[in-house]
């Protein structure tokens, strides 16, 4: 198993944002369960935090796709490495707005902090990305 987390800039026009959302989880959800990977992404303040889990081969596939998909730009990654398990098993892709009204259901919440704790906090320590990394998280809990 390998996990992937990154952030990028959005490049989606506001007026458009949630029909596009819409079209990348419907997209993701086809493609990432043929190819039996898991994850979420969150919208936050123009940019992107996506994390993905799969196997390394098809998280690159991926990665080389989402590299010149223009609606989104600035690809840092976080974490590219071995994880020891799924932490978003049940989630092909999940889409959220952190910057709407309805953010999520409680157990999506849940789930979400779940991997944020298992796959990310565990992984990224202290350093200057794991404040990127809260900003996000925080927001997810408000």
């Amino acid at each position: 198993m390998h996990v992937i987390v990154y952030v990028s800039k959005s490049l989606i026009a506001d007026d458009k944002l949630e029909q596009e959302l819409q079209n990348i989880a419907r997209a993701a959800h086809t493609r990432n369960k043929q190819d039996n990977i898991t994850g979420c992404l969150f919208y936050k303040s123009g940019h992107f935090l996506q994390i993905i889990e799969g196997t390394q081969f098809a998280l690159e596939g991926l990665m080389r796709t989402l590299k010149t998909d223009p609606r989104h730009t600035d690809i840092e990654y976080i974490i590219d490495e071995t994880a020891e398990e799924r932490t978003m098993s049940d989630w092909t892709m999940q889409v959220f707005n952190l910057d709407a009204k309805n953010k999520m259901s409680f157990p999506d919440m849940t789930r979400a902090t779940h991997a944020f704790r298992k796959t990310i906090f565990s992984k990224i320590g202290i350093s200057p990305k794991a404040d990127v990394l809260m900003d996000y998280y925080s927001a997810l809990l408000k």
